[in-house]
Parts: structure tokens; sequence; C-alpha cells
């Protein structure tokens, strides 16, 4: 039986040389997928360093490399996927993340166009690549269907973390479906998750299979040794949440309930670092931020979206 052919869509806005190596490693380590018909597609944002030349080295003609005229955004680009990639079946892919050898081999024959796949995630750091990173795991993966519709487990499920691009897996029929990711929303990854959610089955493999690079302690408060405030990323979609007329009562209550205490929470923690310019400074624009989410329209979830 022959397997369904895959794109594994690669976003990326290169800056430096750097940067450069990084997307290299990303796709070197894409092309050993242990599956047999997969294309690499590589959209270049328009960065001051092109794609094309940091990936020179690589000598495949299943590298496909596409540069947008003009910088597009994080969702503008992976937007762009319907556009770029040749087959139906969709591995969507940061330039600063790993997959594991088996990615396609144990998520493939868990997709169709009603399901999401999630699989299991690690953080690691550059240049110290984890070591389950090449090792073959267990055939079938154990996985757990979620079935559509809300829940108040969307916001608790064991796989919440898997909701970013470089950890899913689907079709171009249910990413059109679900309208692609939000250009209006911080969170489009968590926003496109739970339209997913409520709409599609969820698949969750629970095998690490996806390892996101972390430069230092970027993803934490402490940037280069300065504190910098960082926004709990799952707060602007239960915000959202909230304008959901469908949503029966004692949810949204459940739901308000939670945005006030994260409110809360994040009103405290600037005086953690009362001293630090760059902390206060990322407090208020999350503030300005939250005040204009409350006035602007909002897409419903739940809604037949509009395509990309």
């Amino acid at each position: 039986m022959s397997m369904p052919s895959v794109s594994i869509y690669i976003i990326t806005y290169l800056n430096s040389e750097e940067r450069g190596q990084v997307l290299l490693r990303t796709c070197e380590q894409a092309f050993l997928q242990r599956y047999p018909d997969f294309e690499v597609v590589v959209s270049d944002n328009g960065g001051s360093y092109a794609a094309a030349d940091a990936l020179a080295s690589i000598d495949d003609p299943r590298l496909k490399v596409c540069t947008n005229k003009e910088n597009e955004g994080f969702t503008g680009n992976i937007n762009r996927c319907l556009e770029h990639c040749s087959f139906d079946i969709i591995k969507l892919l940061c330039d600063d993340d790993l997959i594991h050898p088996d990615f396609l081999a144990a998520t493939v024959p868990l997709v169709d166009d009603h399901t999401l796949i999630v699989v299991g995630v690690r953080k690691f750091l550059f240049g110290d690549d984890p070591k389950e990173l090449n090792t073959p795991i267990s055939m079938p993966a154990p996985w757990e269907t979620r079935n559509p519709g809300y829940g108040h487990d969307i916001w608790h499920l064991p796989y919440v973390c898997s909701c970013i691009p470089s950890a899913t897996l689907l079709t171009r029929a249910l990413f059109k479906e679900l309208g692609g990711f939000d250009r209006n929303t911080i969170t489009a990854d968590w926003d496109f998750f739970v339209e997913a959610c409520l709409n599609a089955k969820v698949v969750h493999v629970q095998t690490t299979l996806c390892f996101v690079g972390v430069w230092g302690g970027s993803l934490t408060e402490e940037m280069a040794g300065t504190p910098y405030f960082f926004p709990r990323e799952s707060l602007y979609t239960k915000f959202r949440f909230l304008h959901c007329k469908s949503l029966p009562l004692n949810h949204q209550v459940r739901i308000l309930a939670m945005v006030f205490k994260e409110l809360l929470w994040q009103g405290l923690r600037p005086f953690r670092h009362p001293f630090s310019k760059t902390y206060w400074s990322g407090f208020f624009d999350y503030v300005r931020y939250q005040t204009r989410l409350t006035f602007m329209k909002k897409r419903q979830f739940g809604e037949r979206p509009m395509n990309p």
C-alpha cells in the first residue's frame, strides 16, 4: 500500500548568517524522515539574509525555497502554505525546531480531512541536541482522540503545549476549513488549536516527536540577563471566548473567572522586578493590547471562518 505524499512546510525570516545555520540544521533534520514520499518547502519571509543562500549546501530535488516579496509576519507566512505546498498533507514547522525522523511515519496514518494531529513536545537549547532526537520509537506510537466540541477540558488538556505549529500535522482541506491562522490575534497558534478542538477531531500522539529550540533563556522571563515581561499565552484566547454567544452561560462564567484570576496575577507580576524598564514596558504593552482587544470586533470561535 502506497503512503500519501507530504509537504514539510518550514517558515523562516533570516536576519543573520547565524540564524541561517539554525534553518540549515532544521532542514537537514527534516530530510532524515523515515518516510517514503515528502518534500521540504521553505517559505522565506524576506529577511536580509536569503534562505536560498543558507541552504545552498543541500543538494536534494525535494527541497523547494519560496521567497515572499515582503515580510507577511508569522501568521501570513504560515497561511502561504496552501500556495507553496504541492501535497494535501502538510507538516508545519518553524525554522528553529526539530522533528524526529519517525514524525511522519507515526502521524500520517492517523490524519484525515477532519483531524488535527498533535505530538509530544520537548524544549532544547541550541548546540545541545536532545539525546532522543534520532532514537527509533515503538510503532505504532500510542495516541488518544478528542472529539469536536467545546469542553472546559480545552484549557487543561495534557497536550495544550502541542498547539504550536511545529507539533502539528493536518490536511489542506482542514486548514482551509478552519480559516488558517488568524492575523488579528497575537496568539494565532493557540486560537487555531482551539478552533480545531471546536470543529475537528484532535488526535494526540503521546510520543515526543517535536523538539523546540530555545535561545538560552529566551522563552523564560529572563532574556539575555534582563527581566522581561512574558504574558500568559492562552489568556488572549480565553478572553476571545467570552464573546461567543453560543457558549453556555455556565461555561462563560467559568472562563470569566479564569480570566479575572489571570489578569490579577498578571497585574502583580511587574512588582517582581519593580526597577526593570523592560519588564514594565512589556507589561504596559500587554495592558494596551488587552484594552484594544476588549473593544475590537472579533470573529467568534466556532463560526465558519473565511479562507486565509
